[in-house]
């Protein structure tokens, strides 16, 4: 799994951020803030191209809510913790990118 080094900001009238993974690939992470239900994954690789929509957000927030309930019983964390903290380390790193217009590396995140 590839874990992101540092983001920086992209020009664009919404937030966008490009994230450097450890594996030599980029990430584009793009809010485009109110423009309706729209929840899309591109993936560009050397030989093939595919793209994903979500079209039923509630039934994946469902989903999350089930395995919530299953970790509060006690079955176990049904997300990493390092995972979790992460990807809040990355959403920290793309906000603080966007705000000073800098690279910010994931070393210098703490959550």
């Amino acid at each position: 799994r590839a874990r992101p080094l540092s983001v920086r900001a992209l020009p664009s009238p919404h937030a966008s951020v490009a994230a450097e993974m450890d594996d030599g690939s980029l990430l584009q992470l793009d809010a485009l803030g109110d423009v309706g239900r729209c929840f899309r994954f591109e993936f560009y690789g050397t030989g093939r191209i595919s793209a994903h929509e979500v079209t039923d957000n509630f039934s994946m927030f469902r989903r999350l809510m089930h395995r919530f309930a299953r970790s509060l019983r006690g079955e176990g964390p049904v997300v990493d913790p390092e995972d979790a903290l992460r990807s809040l380390r990355f959403l920290v790193a793309g906000r603080l990118a966007i705000e000073n217009g800098e690279r910010v590396s994931m070393e210098d995140v703490r959550v």
